[in-house]
């Protein structure tokens, strides 16, 4: 089974030595049929590497892009996903008063004379 590590650990080699036609050797070999032989994460990795040599082959970037393309795809970060979710718990059913809004943004309209951005004041 082909591992991200192995075809980051090609990628590295081409970068260090920028030698082309190893390179093409290496990742044709360790990505042929990845689709089959490989987990998610060398999938993923193997597609973006093919769109980038389809870019550089296209003329479409520069060897110099190319080769910045590829260092941000093996950097860690690339590789990492950040998941945020958005809490609004503590907002629901609560009174909005001026001291939780945004100061830069409040005012008032002519429709509720004691509204402020973002607050819901209850029928009286």
């Amino acid at each position: 089974m082909v591992s991200a590590n192995q075809i980051r650990q090609i990628v590295l080699s081409y970068l260090s030595d920028s030698d082309a036609d190893k390179f093409v050797l290496s990742f044709s070999a360790a990505s042929y049929n990845i689709h089959k032989n490989g987990n998610p994460e060398a999938i993923r990795l193997a597609n973006e590497v093919e769109s980038k040599l389809a870019d550089l082959r296209g003329g479409f970037v520069s060897k110099s892009i190319f080769k910045e393309n590829l260092r941000d795809l093996i950097k860690p970060s690339a590789n990492n996903y950040v998941v945020m979710v958005l809490d609004y718990s503590c907002s629901v059913n609560q009174r909005a008063v001026p001291e939780s809004s945004f100061r830069g943004l409040a005012g008032f309209s002519d429709t509720l004379s004691e509204g402020v951005f973002g607050s819901v004041l209850p029928v009286r």
